[in-house]
């Protein structure tokens, strides 16, 4: 009786350890899905920012902010784009070191 206890108790102990791989090898896809995302924002701002960087900083240009159109001067909006840049590139530095994190405990 007792051994019977001890195997199901060992059969749940691997249930629950495949599970918790299972849940670290979710967590892993999603860091690095983010990763990914975040790589291409910070392409689209690097052509955004060398497409613009001979035209007239006192030209007009237009920004969507939160689903509205905004009219600005491009001064602005490179600032603005700039500062979206540093920080996603922070923020990619950030998922990078998470994403190796969790790499190692995968392996």
């Amino acid at each position: 009786m007792q051994q019977q206890q001890q195997q199901e108790m060992l059969k749940n102990l691997t249930n629950q350890q495949v599970v918790q791989y299972n849940k670290m090898r979710q967590d892993y896809a999603e860091i690095f899905r983010i990763y990914l995302d975040i790589e291409d924002e910070k392409k689209e701002h690097t052509l955004v920012l060398d497409a613009v960087k001979n035209v007239d900083p006192k030209r007009r240009c237009w920004r969507l902010i939160g689903g509205v159109l905004v009219e600005r001067q491009l001064e602005d909006v490179l600032k603005s784009l700039k500062e979206s840049l540093e920080l996603l590139e922070k923020t990619g530095q950030n998922l990078q070191h998470c994403y190796e994190t969790e790499r190692k405990r995968i392996t």
